[in-house]
């Protein structure tokens, strides 16, 4: 086991490697290819996550850099550049309370920090004399971020509602899936994401995601693939998953409740009696279930 992560750890440092080379060049999307590729040998890297939202952010998906950077921070809550990066995705999105705790996390932990001293100046500009008198105090007390200005805490936040709908155009590439998906994910529910990966099609699907696809991701699929009454593409889905490149380093992140959602998805599909049992049970070992 210790072998195999060392190996993952590996594969993860090359294509982090790659992603920082396309980064270098100004293209982004392929930078963002390749450390979803790497976050998928080693989902537990907040730098990756940083990484990918830095380059989220040069291309103006926002709303992704956020949640990258959140991610991140639940991995390592010290991580500076993932608050810096997150003061920075919020303030672009209007969130300056937000970004104001974010770019004062940052001068908690480094108080030389200019880049973060100014945005922070920028946010209280923005934030308006209501909040002039708010200072920032740079001499961290038992190691312990201190609570923001009451006045702050208690901000009416507007909530934002989205009407999401599919996308126009199918995706080619698992960078243009995760961006849809993201999308989708604003919208309460399953229904549209059942309809959105139905028409992709099973096929087209282990295309994209050939080389990877990430963890989180897949898990959230198979949630989905609960709704749907069409077993044929569920079983296809399934059957096209286990032939993937890197399927064997995907199944060692199942949680029970994934592998619970497999086994209920393979029952359904043997008691729609389109699949002979052993066919079924075939591929169902493969996920290594039980």
């Amino acid at each position: 086991m210790i072998a195999n992560d060392e190996n993952w750890k590996k594969e993860s440092l090359k294509e982090k490697d790659k992603g920082n080379e396309w980064f270098k060049k100004g293209n982004y999307k392929q930078a963002i290819e390749h450390y979803s590729n790497a976050i998928t040998f080693d989902g537990n890297n907040e730098v990756l996550f940083g990484n990918r939202a830095q380059c989220y952010i040069n291309l103006n998906m926002l709303h992704e850099a956020e949640a990258d950077c959140s991610h991140a921070l639940r991995i390592n809550d010290k991580f500076v550049k993932g608050y810096f990066r997150r003061g920075i995705a919020r303030k672009l999105l209007n969130k300056h309370v937000d970004a104001y705790s974010d770019f004062n996390t940052v001068l908690q932990m480094e108080p030389n920090n200019k880049q973060a001293r100014e945005e922070l100046a920028i946010v209280k500009k923005v934030l308006g004399p209501k909040h002039a008198k708010i200072t920032v105090d740079t001499k961290p007390k038992r190691n312990k971020l201190e609570a923001m200005d009451v006045e702050m805490q208690n901000e009416n936040r507007r909530e934002i509602k989205y009407t999401v709908t599919l996308p126009k155009e199918l995706p080619k590439t698992s960078f243009e899936f995760y961006c849809h998906w993201r999308e989708l994910k604003k919208e309460e529910g399953n229904d549209l994401k059942l309809e959105y990966i139905s028409k992709i099609g099973a096929h087209s699907f282990a295309a994209i995601f050939d080389k990877s696809i990430e963890p989180e991701v897949f898990s959230e699929i198979l949630f989905v693939l609960e709704l749907s009454n069409d077993f044929e593409f569920v079983f296809s889905l399934l059957s096209n998953f286990t032939r993937t490149t890197r399927f064997g380093s995907l199944i060692l992140f199942l949680g029970e409740a994934e592998k619970e959602t497999l086994r209920k998805l393979f029952t359904k599909v043997i008691e729609s009696g389109k699949y002979n049992e052993d066919e079924v049970k075939q591929i169902a070992d493969k996920y290594c279930i039980g």
